[in-house]
């Protein structure tokens, strides 16, 4: 597994909770942002724009940093499949439009496979946007651990 962060401090915690989960020596960590990364390449890009607390509707256009466009179209670059994690009040619509925009510009990710997009919720409430794109949508169970 390769994990791109771009700070000492989440670098810091990643290490650590691979330490406690007894995997740390099956992760490399770089300090760098993952639009930065080249040459790589992967079975699954995890995308996590989902640790974030917000309170009214977010635009996938304009409100994240970095850009889900630019993302979208690293984890093509590195990968035939993707998994996604947004905030629940992410504009859906947006979404759809940003990841087929992608499609379009990439040839062989068209021809890959379909879009699984799943509304979360915890206690009865919204917590998330999980997406899966490619073989990873053909998963049959999944699990999210809430640290």
């Amino acid at each position: 597994m390769i994990s791109f962060e771009n700070s000492k401090d989440k670098i810091e915690n990643c290490t650590k909770n691979a330490k406690i989960y007894e995997v740390v020596d099956k992760i490399e960590f770089n300090e760098k942002e993952f639009l930065d990364a080249e040459n790589i390449k992967a079975d699954v890009v995890f995308i996590n724009y989902w640790n974030r607390e917000v309170s009214e509707e977010i635009s996938l256009w304009n409100d994240l940093n970095p850009s889900l466009r630019r993302v979208i179209d690293t984890a093509f670059s590195c990968a035939d499949n993707f998994v996604m994690l947004l905030p629940s009040k992410s504009r859906l619509e947006e979404l759809v439009e940003i990841v087929y925009e992608a499609l379009e510009k990439n040839d062989d990710a068209s021809k890959r496979s379909f879009i699984e997009i799943i509304h979360m919720k915890l206690d009865g409430k919204d917590c998330g946007i999980a997406v899966f794109y490619g073989e990873v949508s053909s998963v049959k169970q999944s699990l999210v651990v809430l640290v």
